[in-house]
């Protein structure tokens, strides 16, 4: 049957975690916590984006490249396995904390933010560098989750701050 392995890490929290394949795959957590793994998680090497934000979210795109995403605004990510990330945030993200985010190719995908600004943000490859655009802003936290390459839907799991009477949390589809 199925069984899990404990990976030993480094004593630092961990938020989460992302393969592009079996073999590469990266591990995000607090005080910028990075860790990369190019062996299928036997070993784990330290990396640094130049931030002491605690970073909530990872996605690989591929065997070396990936996002990253953080409290504070902080996006960032790389195309050369973790040796340099790039800050690449939204120009009008500011401050915003992004829980989320889920990629398609390299240059395409989605962020998902929601302190002090609430919203959910697309990144499309443009000319000019900047692909990223606001295109819903809402009053919910979110959590966007990927688990399809090959189709075109997208799961976001939406939690209320404060829950209010007659208001639910749930599952919402986002078609894209």
């Amino acid at each position: 049957g199925q069984s899990w392995t404990f990976q030993l890490t480094p004593a630092l929290p961990l938020r989460d975690v992302s393969f592009a394949d079996a073999m590469n795959g990266w591990a995000v957590g607090d005080q910028g916590s990075i860790l990369f793994t190019n062996d299928g998680g036997v070993n784990w090497t330290p990396q640094s984006a130049g931030t002491s934000s605690w970073l909530q979210s990872v996605e690989a795109t591929g065997a070396l490249s990936a996002w990253i995403t953080g409290t504070g605004g902080f996006v960032a990510r790389t195309l050369d396995g973790g040796a340099n990330w790039i800050v690449d945030a939204p120009g009008d993200l500011g401050a915003t904390d992004c829980y989320g985010t889920s990629f398609d190719a390299p240059d395409q995908g989605w962020l998902a933010g929601y302190y002090p600004q609430a919203g959910i943000w697309k990144r499309s490859p443009s000319a000019t560098g900047s692909g990223s655009t606001a295109v819903r802003t809402i009053t919910l936290r979110l959590r966007v989750s990927h688990r399809s390459r090959r189709s075109s839907w997208k799961w976001a799991a939406c939690f209320r701050r404060r829950p209010r009477p007659n208001l639910s949390s749930g599952l919402q589809r986002w078609w894209l």
